[in-house]
């Protein structure tokens, strides 16, 4: 898994439970879940922090485009034209898409949450925005548009 190495400092054992069938409407189908743990860099801090991922599987194969229409809302597509399905493949993308966007400890967890917290000098709200004792450097435009 190769591209998922290169989005993750360390993959655990991967767990993987596919069933490949055709339902009621004939329809071929991928259906299961995906389950192991992460360590990424949390966005906060940089230190690494593990992310249980469990993806759930239920796609609906389609050779062509046109076919994506017609497939029940249940699946999600997987379009595939006249290639055969690398079980492997499909297993590292359905861990990528269940990738957090941005992984953060909660901040009563991040070391750097108390760093900040502990050494601001206005403080920090738990929104992160910070609390300032300077003057705003605006408040001279304010000023001026009171006078027109």
């Amino acid at each position: 898994m190769p591209r998922l190495l290169d989005a993750v400092i360390d993959v655990g054992d991967v767990d993987v439970e596919l069933e490949f069938g055709v339902d009621v409407g004939r329809i071929r189908f991928i259906s299961g879940s995906v389950k192991t743990r992460v360590s990424m860099p949390c966005q906060r801090c940089l230190e690494p922090m593990s992310i249980d991922i469990d993806a759930r599987v239920h796609l609906g194969i389609v050779i062509a485009e046109a076919q994506i229409d017609r497939l029940p809302t249940e699946y999600e597509p997987l379009l595939i034209g006249e290639d055969l399905i690398d079980p492997a493949v499909l297993v590292e993308d359905e861990l990528l898409l269940a990738l957090p966007l941005a992984p953060r400890h909660e901040p009563q967890d991040c070391p750097a949450w108390e760093k900040v917290s502990a050494g601001s000098e206005g403080g920090v709200t738990p929104s992160g925005a910070t609390k300032s004792t300077r003057p705003n450097p605006f408040a001279v435009l304010a000023s001026l548009k009171d006078k027109h």
